[in-house]
């Protein structure tokens, strides 16, 4: 019994050693200062309103009828960005949504 206890205590002396000295390796601090970080920031605005609340009014619409309309996008932050549209929530002057057929 005593043989397989400092067996053990063995094994765990040098496992200890072994994670220690591996940790030790793998590890390194540095010390900076007098150092700042800034970001840089992305603002989209819409015919130059954030948020833009700006209304389409289109009447007597058709199937298959088409109208322009023209309004300008642009990223008034400091960070270049790409930018994707979705049209969705077509509402009647009801305020009704318009179901796809």
């Amino acid at each position: 019994m005593k043989k397989i206890v400092i067996s053990l205590c063995t094994i765990a002396a040098v496992a200890v050693i072994v994670v220690g000295a591996t940790r030790s390796y793998f590890s390194d601090t540095e010390t900076s200062t007098n150092n700042i970080i800034q970001t840089g920031t992305v603002d989209i605005d819409i015919d130059g309103q954030n948020p833009w609340t700006g209304k389409f009014n289109w009447e007597n619409v058709k199937p298959g009828d088409t109208k322009e309309i023209t309004f300008v996008i642009r990223n008034v932050g400091a960070y270049p960005v790409k930018l994707w549209k979705i049209i969705k929530n077509l509402t009647t002057e009801e305020n009704e949504i318009i179901e796809p057929e």
